[in-house]
C-alpha cells in the first residue's frame, strides 16, 4: 500500500483535530476546570495524549492492512488492537506528566489510577478511531470503483484499437494482395491462407468482449496472425513460441499479445538482411513476449498507448506489474500468468 503525503495531510489534521477536541473534554472533566483556567499541564497532557494516539493508531492502520485483504478482518483486528494502545499510550503520557506525585514510582502510580479512566479512554479512542477507520474504508472502495471504471474505460478503448487495426485498409490490401498471388502460385496454401484470415476476424470479434481468455486460445490467436504475416514476409520473419506456454493453465488478458505482435512489426525492419524473430516464453509466472531490437529506418512515431492500455488493463486482474524493458539488442514485455479462476 502506497501512503502519499498529500493524502495524509487532510487526515492527520481532521484526525487531530476532532482528537484534540474530545481529549480537551474529558480533561476538563477529570481535572474540574474550564477552557479559560486549564492547568498547563493538562493541556500538555492533551496534546500528547491526541497526536501521539494519532500517529500509533495510523501505523497500525497501516500494518494491518499491509497483512490482511480483507476488509472486514482488517476492522475486527483494529477494534481488537486499538483499546490496549490506547490504554497503554494513555498509562505512559500520564506517568511522564503526573507522575511527580508519586516520584516516578511507576507500581505505586498504576495502584492510584483509576480503571475508569481508561476503560473511558478506550472506550472513546474506539468510537472516533473506528469511525475515521471506517470513513477511510469507504474512500478507499470508492477509489477502487473509480479505478474499475477507468479500466473498463481502457478495455473499450483496447478493443476499439485493435478492431481498427484488425480493419486497417492497408492490413486488408496487404492481405488481399498476398491472397491474390497464392491463387495463381499455390492453390492449397491460398486455401489455408483464406481460412486462417477468416479465423483470425472471427476470434478478435469473439474475444473482444471476454475479460480474460486461456493462453491457449490467445496462443492460437496469435499462430494465425503470426501465420499471415510469415506468408508476406517469408524468412524475414520468424517466431519462436515455447511448447510450456500452451499447457500451462493460467488465463491472459485477450488482445494483449496481438498488440504487442502488431507493435513488433509495426515499429521493426524485417528484411531478409536484417530478419526480425519474436519469441513468447514464460518465466518466473510471467509470459514474455521479445524480440530483437533493430528500428526501422522510416521512424515511425511511437506514443506508448498500447503498452498503456494493455498495463492498465493487467491492473485490475494482477497485483504483478507489467513489466516493459529494452535495451541495446532486445525489446522485452512480461505480462503476468494470471491463475484460472475455474482451476480447482
Amino acid at each position: 500500500m502506497r501512503i502519499t503525503i498529500a493524502k495524509s495531510i487532510p487526515d492527520l489534521f481532521f484526525s487531530l483535530l476532532f482528537g484534540l477536541v474530545i481529549m480537551l473534554v474529558i480533561s476538563m472533566i477529570e481535572c474540574g476546570c474550564s477552557l479559560i483556567n486549564i492547568p498547563v499541564q493538562w493541556l500538555l497532557f492533551t496534546l500528547l495524549l491526541s497526536a501521539s494516539l494519532y500517529i500509533l493508531n495510523h501505523r497500525v492502520a497501516i500494518w494491518i492492512q499491509h497483512y490482511f485483504e480483507n476488509r472486514f478482518h482488517r476492522f475486527l483486528v483494529y477494534l481488537l488492537i486499538n483499546p490496549a494502545l490506547t490504554a497503554i499510550t494513555l498509562f505512559i503520557i500520564r506517568y511522564l506528566i503526573f507522575g511527580t506525585k508519586t516520584q516516578y514510582n511507576p507500581i505505586l502510580f498504576f495502584q492510584l489510577e483509576s480503571s475508569g479512566t481508561y476503560i473511558f479512554g478506550a472506550i472513546v479512542s474506539i468510537v472516533t478511531g473506528g469511525s475515521f477507520y471506517a470513513i477511510n474504508a469507504i474512500k478507499a472502495m470508492k477509489d477502487e470503483q473509480i479505478e474499475k471504471e477507468k479500466a473498463k474505460s481502457s478495455l473499450s478503448e483496447a478493443k476499439f484499437i485493435n478492431l481498427k487495426n484488425q480493419i486497417d485498409p492497408h492490413f486488408l490490401f496487404n492481405s488481399l494482395n498476398v491472397l491474390s498471388g497464392l491463387i495463381e502460385e499455390d492453390t492449397v496454401k491460398a486455401s489455408r491462407y483464406t481460412s486462417s484470415l477468416s479465423s483470425l476476424y472471427r476470434n478478435v470479434l469473439t474475444q473482444k468482449d471476454k475479460e480474460l481468455v486461456p493462453i491457449a486460445e490467445e496462443l492460437q490467436l496469435c499462430k494465425e496472425y503470426l501465420y499471415l504475416l510469415q506468408i508476406r514476409f517469408e524468412d524475414a520473419l520468424n517466431y519462436i513460441i515455447s511448447a510450456d506456454l500452451e499447457q500451462k493453465q493460467s488465463v491472459v488478458v485477450p488482445l494483449c499479445l496481438q498488440l504487442l505482435l502488431e507493435n513488433a512489426i509495426k515499429h521493426n525492419e524485417a528484411s531478409d538482411l536484417h530478419p526480425l524473430l519474436i519469441r513468447m516464453y514464460s518465466k518466473d509466472g510471467y509470459l514474455i513476449v521479445e524480440n530483437n531490437l533493430q528500428p526501422r529506418k522510416s521512424f515511425v512515431e511511437s506514443n506508448n498507448t498500447g503498452l498503456a492500455i494493455i498495463t492498465e488493463r493487467y491492473k485490475s486482474y494482477s497485483k504483478l506489474p507489467v513489466i516493459v524493458e529494452s535495451d541495446e539488442y532486445i525489446f522485452h514485455v512480461a505480462l503476468p500468468l494470471i491463475l484460472n479462476p475455474q482451476t480447482p
